[in-house]
């Protein structure tokens, strides 16, 4: 293909999807995509795009991509089951002593067993306390 040849809008389209594709993968910065993605956008000749992914490889796709570490997000979806079940045994315990007529009242005692097991004690109590600690000792070295 003649390398002076003039382009139109589809193919400075696909130029900035390969861009795209690239800076996904790592091979160029926010900065250098945005340069190149101007230049893209300006060009006139097939030249003028070929210049732009001279140190890069021909086809990004074909290249294996690295796969995710999972995040602190996805582990924690597997403890909502269990909070859902430990914030419905207070309502469950409540409904169930007005229904009986409190005879059986000592079940209003489970949630208060059963919530610290489930939820591994309390430990949203502990994270922000030991937040509360940090924050503590970050303002008394920082006004030394």
């Amino acid at each position: 293909m003649d390398p002076n040849l003039r382009i139109g809008d589809s193919d400075r389209d696909a130029a900035v999807a390969a861009l795209r594709d690239h800076h996904v993968a790592g091979r160029l910065t926010a900065e250098e995509f945005d340069d190149r993605m101007a230049a893209a956008l300006a060009a006139h000749t097939r030249a003028d795009l070929d210049e732009l992914f001279v140190d890069l490889p021909k086809d990004p796709s074909s290249l294996v991509v690295a796969t995710p570490i999972p995040s602190k997000v996805e582990t924690s979806n597997r403890r909502k089951p269990l909070e859902v079940v430990s914030a419905l045994t207070w309502p469950a315990a409540l409904i169930f002593c007005f229904a009986t007529g409190w005879q059986w009242w000592w079940v209003i005692l489970i949630p208060v067993f059963l919530v610290p097991v489930l939820t591994g004690g309390h430990s949203s109590h502990r994270s922000r306390d030991r937040r509360r600690l940090e924050g503590r000792s970050d303002d008394s070295s920082g006004s030394e």
